[in-house]
């Protein structure tokens, strides 16, 4: 019989770079007082551990944040766009940068912070006005309140009966 030599070379495999499979944001319609976190799945065939980097987008433009939560008190208002850009690594070597979002920024509801009523003792029959401000958006806004939607109490003598009153 005839005999055959056979010989092989040592087969290098290299690093497989990780990926980003999905990013899922805390809140599909953030506000201004929302702190938006991010849910990151990754994968990495190699079964290297996997690190991130984050970077934030308000209406496309790099807000300098590496975390994967952002504060809308500090860095987005109503209306605004909010996106991620996640970039994958390893120990070897980054992997594609995956893009989330954006998301549109929705109206926060005003907090009534002060309200006065004027006259502060009015007498029966009196006209009762009231003003209030409010805080929304880092911003304070003064507003006049149409009585017929400011319910209130009439309280009548020491002792006596009184009663609530909604217009």
């Amino acid at each position: 019989t005839d005999s055959v030599s056979v010989s092989s070379s040592d087969l290098v495999i290299g690093n497989a770079a990780p990926s980003v499979v999905s990013v899922s944001f805390s809140d599909d319609s953030p506000t201004t007082d929302t702190i938006l976190v991010a849910t990151v799945s990754t994968a990495d065939i190699d079964g290297d551990s996997v690190t991130l980097a984050y970077d934030w987008l308000v209406d496309g433009v790099s807000v300098g944040v590496n975390s994967d939560t952002l504060d809308g008190a500090s860095y987005f208002s109503r209306g605004q766009t909010v996106s991620l850009l996640v970039t994958p690594s390893d120990a070897v070597g980054s992997g594609d940068q995956y893009t989330a979002g954006p998301v549109i920024v929705a109206n926060s509801a005003p907090t009534v912070t002060s309200v006065d009523i004027s006259p502060v003792a009015p007498t029966t029959n009196e006209i009762v006005g009231a003003s209030a401000v409010a805080h929304r958006l880092g911003f304070h806004e003064a507003f006049s309140l149409p009585m017929s939607d400011v319910p209130f109490l009439i309280a009548g003598p020491p002792g006596g009966a009184g009663g609530e009153h909604a217009n």
